[in-house]
């Protein structure tokens, strides 16, 4: 899920600057959609994680929330398993409640982060730190 966050993040950066969105809305945006591109891939992980997580007897473990008293044996079994019997959306269970926080949290860090990091290497010129001169420093190894 993080190759397809940041892939889609530089990708959408790309577009929002193509598209010419004003200053700091395409990283807004490229937040946002980075996001809902990787929960399209963690959210069907973490369903299935859950749900194998609930040991050998799931009925038991939920109190009768889920009528299976069997669990599956492996990430494969549980994902056909889970698809056979309450069709694909449930794969996505609790996305819908959770992507709105979590792009919005995307779009305002990655507005943030690139904000400052625009601002740092604009006015931090004149404040860096100097490095030692070469008699005070140790040598550097040779390869």
């Amino acid at each position: 899920s993080s190759a397809a966050y940041f892939v889609a993040y530089e990708h959408s950066v790309a577009a929002g600057k193509r598209a010419r969105i004003p200053a700091g809305g395409e990283y807004m945006i490229a937040g946002a959609a980075a996001e809902l591109a990787a929960s399209l891939v963690a959210v069907p992980h973490e369903v299935i994680k859950n749900r194998m997580q609930l040991g050998i007897n799931p009925q038991s473990a939920t109190r009768g929330l889920i009528r299976e008293k069997i669990n599956y044996g492996n990430a494969l079994q549980a994902a056909v398993g889970i698809v056979r019997t309450h069709g694909v959306g449930a794969l996505y269970a609790g996305w819908r409640v959770s992507i709105v926080g979590d792009c919005l949290f995307s779009a305002i860090q990655f507005y943030v982060y690139e904000t400052a990091k625009t601002f740092l290497r604009a006015h931090g010129q004149n404040h860096q730190v100097r490095q030692k001169s070469d008699a005070t420093m140790p040598p550097s190894p040779r390869p």
